[in-house]
């Protein structure tokens, strides 16, 4: 069972991610970036005092957040209680939009979105993540019964 905690900048170094989330990893590290999640809504998730996942919500502007998350391939057993958890991140944030980049050959990030009730607005931005890879555009929009 996984035990969600408050995301540090020290979890997000922690997080032995997939193959899949390795080179955006690098890159978030690289440039300081894991320092951010103190700025926005995060969490961390632990397994056997291990930590499996990070993940979070940050301002874009206004109403509008983004959602990110990096994960161990350790959090498969656990990830529907991973998902519960964050559709109620947001549900209980103050966005109306929230939207996540999903790298284009990452299948399951693709599937985990759709999961959490998120929407592809855009199939294919061309060279749109930081370490040049295509990415899928998706959103989340606050519904009146959300809150």
């Amino acid at each position: 069972m996984i035990e969600f905690r408050a995301c540090y900048p020290e979890h997000v170094r922690l997080v032995q991610v997939q193959p899949e989330q390795q080179a955006g990893r690098d890159y978030v590290i690289g440039h300081g970036y894991e320092e951010s999640v103190i700025n926005g809504l995060s969490f961390s998730a632990w397994k056997n005092a291990r930590c499996v996942a990070a993940g979070g919500l940050f301002t874009q502007w206004g109403q509008h957040g983004n959602a990110w998350l990096m994960a161990s391939a350790e959090i498969g057993p656990d990830m529907t209680r991973l998902t519960r958890f964050t559709k109620e991140l947001f549900v209980f944030s103050p966005y109306k939009r929230i939207t996540i980049t999903v790298d284009c050959e990452f299948e399951a990030a693709h599937r985990w979105a759709t999961m959490l009730g998120f929407e592809m607005e855009c199939e294919r931005m061309k060279a749109y993540s930081p370490t040049g890879r295509d990415a899928a555009l998706y959103a989340w929009i606050r519904k009146p019964a959300d809150g």
